[in-house]
């Protein structure tokens, strides 16, 4: 359960950096959190209107704990050595550029296990010289681990790329993100418009 406490802090901590380097200052930042707590489904309340549920919140994250440790336990039933093998090296065969949407995760959809492929998800499955993450990622990728494969994979029906193909302002940063695909499109339209 510590591990999961440092783990949450940290990336909790992060977020509140880059939160206060995007809004410059406490007032905004309780802004975000309030547009972001505007995003956990509401619930009716009879006499009351919609209400958030935060014991329901709390429920979901404790249920996805449980979870995880379900899923280990029976993963050490299934093979003890497992983590102790995964833990050992890092070889994977495969660099996945895939797509941050939920229902297209890399080894779930190719059969592949735990290891064998060096993911890198974003919106859209975008590979711009820009993106430091990416570029980073890419370099390990290829000079660290010696990857001898990389996967750009897109989906069906991404909702990034019908985002791009809108024509309205999503503000920024997706804005900025979706412009790269605006600008693909741009240039090679006759040849997209013909596929």
């Amino acid at each position: 359960m510590m591990r999961q406490f440092v783990v949450f802090f940290v990336l909790h901590l992060a977020l509140l950096q880059y939160v206060a380097s995007l809004t410059k200052g406490p007032r905004k930042i309780q802004s975000f959190f309030t547009r972001v707590r505007s995003l956990v489904p509401l619930k009716r309340d009879h006499g009351k209107g919609f209400t958030r549920n935060k014991d329901e919140i709390d429920n979901n994250i404790q249920t996805m704990f449980d979870q995880n440790k379900a899923w280990k336990k029976a993963k050490d039933a299934e093979d003890p050595d497992f983590f102790n093998n995964l833990g050992s090296k890092h070889e994977p065969r495969y660099m996945w550029i895939g797509c941050a949407d939920a229902r297209v995760p890399a080894e779930v959809i190719t059969g592949e296990d735990a290891g064998s492929i060096f993911v890198v998800r974003n919106v859209a499955n975008l590979v711009v010289n820009t993106d430091f993450n990416l570029m980073s990622a890419l370099q390990y990728a290829v000079k660290e681990l010696k990857v001898p494969h990389i996967v750009v994979c897109g989906h069906y029906n991404c909702g990034g790329i019908r985002a791009a193909m809108e024509q309205r302002d999503h503000s920024s940063p997706l804005e900025n993100w979706l412009r790269n695909i605006r600008d693909v499109y741009r240039i090679h339209r006759k040849e997209l418009d013909a596929i």
